[in-house]
């Protein structure tokens, strides 16, 4: 998620809000998915990692799981993923993720918003996708420092 809100950030010049942010879980059993307590560490990773990164609205995928007698329909039958992405199950007890992401709310947390920039019409021209990502995961930026000062990309 940092390496995408940070190329966003680098070509619209702000930090965007992120939707449809979710884990499914494998809750009722047999369910596809992580295990709940993964879904909730997961979970409060992904808020603080968004408040530090200065995102002001993080929307969760779905509120609650879905009821097995709707597995079977569209798109649910085709759409396992779907049907236990919430922070809810589906009989209205809360998931651990939802303890979790309160708890994370409530840490201190000093934002740094992302203060590169890319050059959109640069990007677009020859979309260096995967070139920005090896740089990323190697330094942690999108760009290189020039010798010069400035940033390059």
């Amino acid at each position: 998620m940092e390496f995408v809100v940070r190329l966003v950030t680098a070509l619209a010049g702000q930090v965007p809000l992120l939707h449809a942010v979710g884990a499914p879980t494998a809750h009722p059993p047999g369910g596809m998915g992580v295990e709940e307590e993964e879904q909730a560490a997961w979970a409060a990773e992904m808020v603080l990692l968004a408040r530090r990164l200065g995102v002001s609205e993080l929307y969760w995928w779905t509120w609650s799981d879905y009821d097995r007698q709707l597995w079977h329909h569209p798109p649910l039958n085709v759409a396992p993923a779907e049907r236990t992405m919430g922070l809810v199950r589906a009989d209205g007890t809360p998931k651990p993720a939802l303890a979790a992401i309160q708890e994370a709310l409530r840490q201190p947390v000093v934002p740094a918003p992302p203060d590169e920039r890319l050059d959109p019409n640069r990007y677009y021209s020859r979309v260096p996708f995967d070139e920005l990502y090896q740089q990323f995961v190697a330094t942690g930026r999108l760009a290189v420092k020039e010798s010069g000062g400035g940033e390059q990309r």
